[in-house]
């Protein structure tokens, strides 16, 4: 059934016999040093990254084709076909067919405009089947193939918010939104946002199929745009289970458990003398005979283990694309976009409101290991706005350590302490230290090239 809890405590009734992560090693002031450039490295590296998007944007197909048939100063037409095609392009509607008379890519437009009015539903399941009547807006992997397919599951939590606004409200009739890409990107909407900024605790139940490691916890996320009747209703008041068009929905999943190795440690007390017959009586009283409580237990092999995440945390990304068409999106915006596939070719230029599941602040001690010792769990669930740069620094950050994390096959406890860095140090301390760092840098680089000159 739907279980919901708004107690502010995180962390099960329950703690499992997981390991105490290890400190890393090294002397203060080195590690020290290391973050900050790391930090400093982030900030530069995704920053070239934005001007390069707004102030180099690549060349539509048309003006590429055009630039390598009539290079400079050599002209292919002669004055009849000149004229023909002075004339072709004069009936031509911009933006809507070539000159090969092919369609043409139109420029990306977000399929909901700003100040929408959006519901958001949150349904916490133990299957990755959808529920009853809601479908994935992008399927990936096993649900593009049909693989993953609805099914019979138990809904652990619920978690609803209406009358969210995209983009925010402002308070001034006569506003009208900023135009420029570059502040919308590093300051957000200029308008009130504090209606969109929500948050609130669910307690998550556990189950023999989640200690025997038959499945895992997904989040099921609606965000849905809100229309009104004739009558006086809107779309709150309608069937949830009645198909809602495409266009005025947005549907994700998301991963709320994950795989990790826990490292074997040697159990000192074992090696020396045996477990009493009490306490023997006693480890068998309290555990279960689940697969991942016995593999809990085993301390001297390394284990895969599931571990259960302590927060949702979902950012709505305030900003605006300014490309000229889908194709010339950067990997980084277009791997986290969600586009309208249906209609005609302008149709499927729309793409929806980028809603991030951002893990940019969950460390590896904050896991919490699942066997049958762990009944239920504590999340931490929010939905918020988020600038441009910011959502690009945090999503960029954590690909990089994805990445480092898939290539070496070992846990970088080092992306912990740059977290706390981050948590516990002054932003403007931060700021500081870049901006040092990097003149720094830039005259080490001049006085070698003088160096080089004399």
């Amino acid at each position: 059934g739907d279980m919901t809890d708004t107690n502010n405590n995180r962390g099960g009734t329950a703690a499992p016999p997981a390991p105490e992560a290890g400190e890393a090693g090294g002397q203060p002031n080195i590690l020290g040093s290391i973050l900050n450039w790391l930090l400093i490295f982030f900030l530069v590296q995704n920053a070239t990254e934005l001007a390069k998007t707004k102030f180099m944007p690549p060349r539509d197909a048309d003006t590429a084709a055009s630039a390598l048939s009539d290079p400079v100063g050599v002209s292919s037409d002669t004055g009849a076909a000149a004229a023909e095609r002075q004339q072709r392009q004069q009936l031509k509607p911009k933006g809507v067919t070539s000159d090969r008379g092919g369609p043409v890519n139109p420029k990306p437009k977000c399929l909901w405009d700003v100040g929408t009015t959006m519901d958001l539903d949150v349904i916490i399941t133990d299957s990755p089947g959808s529920p009853e009547g809601w479908e994935l807006t992008t399927p990936v992997g096993d649900d593009a193939t049909g693989v993953v397919r609805t099914k019979r599951h138990n809904v652990l939590a619920t978690w609803k918010q209406d009358g969210l606004i995209f983009g925010g409200k402002s308070d001034d009739p006569n506003h009208k939104p900023s135009g420029s890409f570059v502040l919308s990107s590093l300051f957000g909407s200029d308008v009130n946002q504090d209606m969109n900024y929500r948050n609130d605790t669910l307690t998550i139940p556990f189950n023999e199929a989640l200690w025997n490691n038959e499945t895992q916890i997904w989040a099921h996320v609606k965000l849905q745009r809100r229309r009104s009747y004739k009558d006086g209703t809107d779309t709150r008041a309608r069937n949830p289970r009645r198909k809602v068009p495409k266009n005025d929905v947005l549907v994700k999943r998301m991963a709320l458990t994950r795989f990790r190795k826990r490292k074997r440690r040697q159990d000192l007390k074992s090696l020396i003398e045996s477990p009493s017959r009490e306490e023997n009586e006693t480890l068998s009283e309290d555990l279960d005979s689940s697969v991942l409580t016995t593999a809990s237990l085993n301390k001297t092999h390394d284990q895969i283990m599931m571990y259960m995440k302590p927060s949702l945390s979902l950012q709505i990304v305030d900003m605006m694309l300014d490309f000229p068409d889908r194709k010339a999106i950067p990997k980084q915006f277009s791997d986290h976009m969600d586009w309208f596939e249906e209609g005609t070719v302008s149709d499927r230029s729309l793409y929806y409101p980028i809603l991030y599941n951002s893990e940019f602040w969950i460390t590896y001690q904050s896991l919490l290991e699942v066997n049958g010792t762990l009944k239920e769990s504590k999340i931490e669930i929010s939905y918020q706005p988020v600038t441009m740069w910011k959502w690009q620094l945090q999503s960029q950050t954590e690909e990089n350590w994805r990445k480092q994390e898939a290539f070496t096959g070992e846990e970088d406890h080092g992306n912990d302490q740059l977290r706390n860095m981050l948590l516990d140090t002054n932003p403007w301390l931060l700021a500081v230290t870049a901006v040092v760092s990097v003149l720094h840098t830039v005259l080490d680089m001049l006085a070698f090239k003088n160096d080089n000159m004399d």
